[in-house]
Formats: structure tokens, sequence, C-alpha cells
């Protein structure tokens, strides 16, 4: 169920980036508590390990190429960001 919900979001987000060339928060934010949610539910110390290493290699990978100027925005770091988180 939560993997349906997951694969919702990430569509309605490629939807809505195409359209607008936005990244709503909100959907963002849908995912990130759809993760700590599980994370809390499942309680395993190695899946929040993971998710955690997933995060930061994420938000890194993604954060030099906008450190550098080069075509990406913000909302395009905190969206992998997230799935780094989900996907550890």
């Amino acid at each position: 169920m939560l993997f349906l919900l997951f694969i919702a979001a990430c569509l309605s987000i490629a939807v809505y980036d195409i359209k607008y060339r936005r990244i709503p928060n909100l959907i963002i934010l849908f995912i990130i508590a759809l993760r700590v949610l599980y994370l809390i539910a499942e309680f395993d110390s190695i899946v929040f390990i993971d998710s955690l290493i997933g995060l930061i290699f994420a938000s890194i990978t993604f954060m030099i190429p906008k450190i550098l100027h080069l075509r990406i925005g913000w909302g395009d770091v905190k969206y992998s960001s997230a799935l780094g988180l989900c996907l550890g």
C-alpha cells in the first residue's frame, strides 16, 4: 500500500514538473512523511541507517551541480534527497 502511494506521489511530481517546471514541497513532504512513518513502524536499525546513507549520498550528489550553477534547481535537490531517503 505504501509503495503505491510512493509511486503515485512520484508520478504526480513528474507530471507537475513537466507542466510547470516546479516541484511542490507538499508532495516531497508527503514522501518523506511516508518513509518516516514506515521507519517508525518497522524500527529496524539497519534499514534506518541505509535510509540515512541514501539521504546523505543523494543530497551531496545533487547539491554539487546546484552549487556549480549547472541546470538543476533546489526542487530537484529536495526530490532526490527524498528519493534517497526512501530507496536507501
